[in-house]
């Protein structure tokens, strides 16, 4: 009888102690949510603040075939294909082809 109220006492114990840690991993969830929404940029923003725009090209340092002029890339989009590829254009003439990536 005394064994069966000692173990009833644990158990008690221990079911409070993991509901106090449940209660506390859902707070600190709930207000790491709230703080990282402050945190992060909003999507103008972070394109706004990119140091290189693919619309103005990233140099993909070769040389145009018709007119010379160093090519670049035309997006920032791998092709699937064996070798990886990537297209570029020459901002001069506006040859296209793709340039064989590693």
């Amino acid at each position: 009888m005394m064994m069966t109220i000692v173990w009833c006492i644990i158990g008690l114990y221990a079911a409070a102690a993991v509901g106090a840690i449940i209660i506390a991993l859902v707070e600190l969830i709930c207000c790491d949510v709230d703080r990282s929404k402050a945190k992060l940029p909003t999507l103008s923003n972070h394109n706004e603040s990119r140091p290189i725009s693919f619309r103005d090209g990233l140099s993909a340092a070769i040389a145009c075939d018709e007119c010379g002029t160093e090519m670049v890339y035309s997006d920032d989009k791998r092709l699937r294909a064996a070798p990886p590829q990537r297209r570029v254009r020459c901002p001069n003439c506006d040859f296209k082809g793709t340039k064989v990536i590693t």
